[in-house]
């Protein structure tokens, strides 16, 4: 977990502390799903100056089946599926990962766009985090 995001997370939003673990985590879904929402914009807006045109495409695809995905996930969460909602964090997280593998070795590097995915990565992990160690019944890895 990238603890300086979670706390500069944490000390941004007041209305953070009022929540129990169930409201933060569907607090951070919203917030990760907005996160991935401004990149998809911005994958989108630097398609006209990238040559690679099938990394950002590639992408294109990934970002819009995580948006696809939240209300599952949202759903999941409320009806306390947690296991539900560690797979499709879990594959959100993949998604994220093969496409910063891409944006990686992309010429020319769009810095702005790995920068955000490894932020979306980052959400990720604190959910995960969240979900095993505060709102799972069996804790396998707190």
């Amino acid at each position: 977990v990238n603890f300086s995001l979670c706390y500069d997370l944490l000390k941004s939003i007041p209305k953070i502390s009022t929540l129990d673990f169930n409201g933060l985590t569907k607090f951070l879904i919203k917030y990760q799903s907005r996160n991935v929402s401004d990149a998809l914009n911005q994958i989108q807006m630097s398609a006209g100056n990238a040559t690679d045109l099938q990394t950002i495409d590639l992408c294109v695809r990934l970002y819009e089946n995580t948006l696809y995905n939240t209300d599952h996930i949202l759903k999941a969460l409320a009806a306390k599926k947690y296991f539900n909602v560690n797979i499709y964090i879990t594959g959100l997280d993949a998604n994220m990962g093969t496409c910063r593998e891409e944006l990686v070795v992309m010429k020319p590097r769009l810095e702005v766009l790995i920068t955000r995915n490894k932020v979306i990565t980052n959400l990720s992990s604190i959910i995960l985090c969240i979900l095993e160690c505060y709102l799972a019944k069996e804790k396998a890895y707190c």
